[in-house]
This record gives structure tokens, C-alpha cells and sequence, in this order.
């Protein structure tokens, strides 16, 4: 299988995948060097650019699930949900009330389905604020993204990246790291003291 992504991109470089590096790293080969492309930040910037895209169009995507969660919250968390029910609808969760504490999780964000739903809920209602709506997207897009130490193979990261070539802002994740960084040919040649000494 050819492992290049010639001329694919728009606002990536030009790619040829070398391989992975600790289960957290990519590394690619460019014109004038190599590229380390860190596979979490790659998934966690498209998760973030295509969640808020729906979320700003309050067209988020939901799935029913199969068999709806029980979740039980202390009195105050309750107090919380039961003021935040429309809220959580524009972030994809809909709950139902079931009891003084319990409430009937029957949908969530089809975005967001890798992550257990429920847990992704009560990281949100943590600090569910109306003001912090980016706080919660970056949480979620973070939460659901590939972590350090999961197999990616080399077909999987060739299509993020390629999706991260559709990205506004494909360079750095929400929190501001780099997706990838350049090492250029000039680098190698001096670390192996072969310029400049």
C-alpha cells in the first residue's frame, strides 16, 4: 500500500507516513524534513471544528440509545440538571426525569458516542455555566478524542489528517498545542553535527 497523501492537501503539507512512535506519535516524512504529528490533538481539533459547527447551527446531531441510562445525581447536581434539561438538548444530551435524583438519559450527541454518554455528562455538569459553551466543547472534544496509547493504524491517522485539512484552524488543538511539528532537514543535520559545527 502506498503510504504517501500526495497532493491531497489544501493547508497540510505534502505527507508520507513513516510510521508511529510510542502509540501517541506520528512521524512524516516532508519536502524539507520530517513531521511529528501528535494523533490525540489531530482527532480532538476535527471532534472540537465539527461539534461546534453544529452546535452554532443548533443542528447537533443525536442518536437514540438502545437501552436508556439510569443516572442517579446527588440533590444538588439535580437541582442543577433540572435547570439545565433545554440546555443539555443543545448540547445533544436529553434527559428525562425518573424519580427526586434520577433522570433517564435516552440520547446523545452522535459526535460523542465513543465516550460513554454519561460520563461526558457529569464532566459537563461539573461547571455548566450558560457563558462557557467553548469550555464545554473543548471538555468534550478533548474527552472523546484518541488518547496517548491507543493503535491507530496508518489508514486511520491518512484520514484524520485529511479531515484536519478541512479544519478553519488545523495546526492547534482548542487548548492552543500544535498537531504537528516540523523538524526540518537544516535540524537533522546539525544534531548529527553534519552542518554548522
Amino acid at each position: 500500500v502506498d503510504q504517501s497523501v500526495q497532493k491531497m492537501y489544501g493547508k497540510l503539507p505534502d505527507l508520507r507516513i513513516l510510521g508511529n512512535v510510542a502509540k501517541t506519535f506520528f512521524l512524516a516524512e516532508v519536502d524539507s524534513g520530517l513531521m511529528l504529528i501528535d494523533q490525540h490533538v489531530v482527532e480532538e481539533r476535527i471532534n472540537y471544528e465539527k461539534f461546534m459547527d453544529q452546535f452554532m447551527n443548533a443542528e447537533v446531531e443525536v442518536q437514540s440509545l438502545l437501552q436508556p441510562s439510569l443516572l442517579e445525581f446527588s440533590q444538588k447536581e439535580s437541582m442543577i440538571v433540572r435547570d439545565s434539561l433545554d440546555r443539555l438538548k443543545e448540547f445533544g444530551y436529553y434527559l428525562e426525569a425518573f424519580g427526586d435524583n434520577t433522570f433517564r438519559l435516552t440520547k446523545v450527541p452522535v459526535l460523542f458516542k465513543k465516550v460513554k454518554g454519561e460520563d461526558l455528562l457529569r464532566d459537563i455538569l461539573v461547571d455548566f455555566k450558560e457563558d462557557e459553551k467553548e469550555k464545554i466543547i473543548t471538555m468534550m472534544a478533548c474527552r472523546n478524542a484518541i488518547k496517548a496509547g491507543d493503535t491507530v493504524s496508518v489508514s486511520q491517522i491518512s484520514s484524520l489528517l485529511k479531515e484536519l485539512d478541512k479544519c478553519e484552524l488545523p495546526f492547534t488543538c482548542p487548548h492552543g498545542r500544535p498537531t504537528m511539528i516540523k523538524i526540518s532537514i537544516d535540524d537533522i543535520e546539525k544534531m548529527f553535527r553534519r552542518k554548522g559545527f
